[in-house]
């Protein structure tokens, strides 16, 4: 079972390496003793300008068993309609995307969302996001969620976690904000040209930044899981001027040939570029056509020609 955890853990490292956490907030500094109401509590992970309100209180007691969960406190919802917490504070504005994951305990395997999830950019205009709990024998227990929807970008991101159930208890724990790391590389285009006996591939950047690489693969299927490495070239690091990158392919094969750009910074992350493909088929122009009389006839004649190619070839064949 220890293994099990070890590689899920090795797991969750490998996926965090890709994200950017803007809030994490566990609870548990300054772990209470006894029940304490929001406004008194002072063992908050975060402090100023982040700021937490409501009239739910904070707890020690039934701990979050999640393998992703730290510190010993929760934030407890008593099944009374209205009970809340706020926390306010979060600037999210240098971000274009950002999600949301937590812990959450429900009392009763009857209830699933009674437990609202809201943001808000002013304080005064709430939007739920959504999430479904499963019902049923052995759901009354902590689990990861992820609500949906879209998360403000604004200076002051507020977060509300509001009860409207008088039936179900709820605790929550580990909140998370993050944002998906993308890679600092700004491409302008990647594009390919047929030349007379190799293959140019272009691509410019307009910004780059920890840019350690960038490598070209080529595949004649379309099928990149065993590609051709056709070139390496090292990247800019730092930089926020256009950049020009070229590459020859001086191996080109007589069929289509299909190119993927893929940059690579210093820290071992990657982004993968759309393909780009390259006809590299021998084109024969034809001259005329001939039945075996000699008359003249076209393409779409039946039965067997002779075919005059510019290049000097003639070819006896038959035409379906």
């Amino acid at each position: 079972m220890k293994k099990i955890l070890l590689i899920f853990a090795l797991l969750i490292t490998q996926f965090s390496l890709c994200q950017t956490y803007i809030l994490s907030e566990n609870f548990g500094i300054g772990v209470p003793s006894t029940n304490v109401p929001i406004p008194t509590y002072t063992g908050w992970q975060n402090t100023s300008p982040i700021t937490f309100a409501g009239t739910a209180d904070v707890r020690t007691t039934a701990p979050s068993d999640n393998i992703l969960s730290s510190g010993g406190a929760n934030v407890f919802f008593t099944n009374t309609i209205g009970r809340s917490l706020t926390i306010s504070g979060i600037n999210t504005s240098t971000y274009s995307e950002v999600f949301l994951s937590l812990n959450q305990h429900k009392s009763t395997i009857l209830s699933s969302n009674e437990l609202i999830i809201e943001v808000s950019s002013d304080g005064v205009n709430f939007t739920q996001l959504t999430y479904t709990r499963a019902t049923g024998t052995g759901t009354a227990k902590w689990i990861s969620i992820n609500p949906m929807g879209t998360i403000p970008i604004t200076t002051n991101l507020r977060l509300r976690f509001r009860q409207t159930s008088s039936v179900a208890q709820f605790r929550i724990d580990d909140i998370q904000l993050f944002a998906p790391t993308s890679l600092p590389v700004e491409l302008t285009y990647f594009n390919g040209f047929k030349q007379d006996d190799f293959n140019l591939l272009k691509w410019q950047t307009s910004s780059e930044h920890n840019s350690s690489h960038f490598i070209v693969e080529k595949s004649v299927y379309g099928n990149f899981e065993y590609p051709t490495i056709v070139g390496n070239i090292i990247g800019s690091g730092y930089s926020q001027e256009v950049i020009d990158y070229d590459l020859l392919d001086m191996k080109v094969e007589n069929t289509i040939n299909y190119y993927r750009l893929i940059q690579y910074d210093f820290d071992g992350e990657f982004k993968e570029y759309p393909i780009i493909t390259i006809d590299n088929r021998t084109k024969k122009y034809i001259i005329k056509i001939l039945d075996l009389t000699g008359r003249q006839v076209d393409e779409t004649y039946k039965g067997w020609v002779i075919i005059y190619y510019e290049s000097g070839e003639v070819l006896k064949t038959y035409q379906y």
